[in-house]
């Protein structure tokens, strides 16, 4: 059924694919053409597996868009004709077969867990927010993560000595500035807004080597100036993480939590906090993210958390003495 809602048609053009592997898992992307190979690998660029190596997919990905002249997907007309400024998005989800379509971004993905493959569509390339160019697929991601007993969380993570934590928070907290700061001082990175959490070995896993940041952040981080791939229209920047001398790790042992907040402090402090209160941080903002996620990323969050640390960051004002602070801290752990 989703093939012939989606209208793929064998075979596709073999040339344009591209294999991933995270932790143990295989997957296989295939694009209708060139132009969007090149926008949709870019953000998993870390996790790609050589060519001519031979693997089995568990997951393959077929993402298209129609050639110019073209009318758009009978059942992506469907959602787009139902979707309003007041109903973002639209979930289905019967029988092991889900759809998701966002109205802001006008992406329809969908995810067939009995067969193994995933679908991602939007009528003309041009269309893609810059968000979508530097995070896509994350309801794909999700599903798969949930049939591996993983999770995908609304967080940001960095390491050190083989030691990752989660930066959470809400927009605005200095989530990103401070994951995009420790990054530039030598942190290991795994990521600024979304990662995967695996609770049976306690790890995080690498999804995305991007990085987004409000355009006001430039005048916290310098570097953030000329990094942009994107053009000032946009409501954020975002760039990617091979440009630049960064160290992007795959995955690290789950650690610790951090809740950066603003405090106009002159120096940073850390206060532990109950891993309930971390719970709470993470699950509400992951579940608000990732519509249909509910009990089964609930449980899988709390699971992995319950034997890490928590702690409630104030920033303070030089990020020089933020990123010494944590570095202590991470070290300590």
């Amino acid at each position: 059924m989703m093939d012939q809602l989606f209208s793929i048609h064998h075979p596709w053009p073999k040339a344009y694919t591209a294999d991933l592997s995270i932790a143990s898992v295989h997957i296989r992307m295939h694009f209708i053409s060139q132009e969007s190979q090149q926008i949709f690998t870019r953000p998993f660029k870390h996790l790609q597996i050589a060519e001519g190596m031979e693997i089995t997919p568990d997951l393959q990905i077929y993402i298209r868009h129609d050639k110019p002249g073209q009318i758009p997907l009978e059942v992506w007309q469907q959602f787009d004709q139902n979707s309003t400024e007041e109903r973002q998005r639209q979930l289905y989800n019967k029988d092991g077969q889900i759809l998701l379509y966002q109205h802001d971004s006008k992406v329809l993905a969908g995810y067939d867990r009995h067969t193994q493959k995933a679908y991602y569509y939007i009528p003309k390339l041009d269309m893609l927010p810059f968000y979508e160019k530097a995070a896509p697929m994350r309801m794909i991601f999700h599903h798969l993560a949930q049939s591996q007993g993983w999770s995908l969380v609304h967080s940001a993570s960095i390491g050190l000595d083989n030691k990752g934590v989660l930066l959470i928070g809400a927009g605005g907290s200095g989530k990103t500035t401070t994951a995009l700061s420790a990054a530039f001082s030598g942190f290991t990175y795994l990521g600024d807004d979304y990662v995967l959490l695996n609770p049976q070995d306690n790890t995080i896993l690498s999804l995305y080597q991007s990085g987004k940041f409000r355009w006001d952040s430039s005048k916290i981080l310098k570097e953030l100036d000329d990094l942009a791939v994107n053009p000032r229209t946009d409501k954020k920047g975002f760039f990617f993480l091979d440009e630049i001398d960064v160290k992007v790790s795959k995955s690290l042992p789950f650690c610790g939590i951090v809740i950066p907040k603003i405090g106009g402090l002159e120096s940073t402090a850390f206060h532990p906090i109950p891993s309930a209160k971390a719970l709470l941080f993470l699950s509400a903002s992951t579940i608000f993210q990732m519509p249909g996620s509910g009990q089964v990323t609930l449980k899988n969050i709390s699971k992995a958390i319950q034997h890490v640390p928590a702690y409630e960051m104030t920033l303070g004002t030089h990020t020089k003495e933020i990123n010494q602070q944590l570095r202590k801290l991470i070290k300590g752990l």
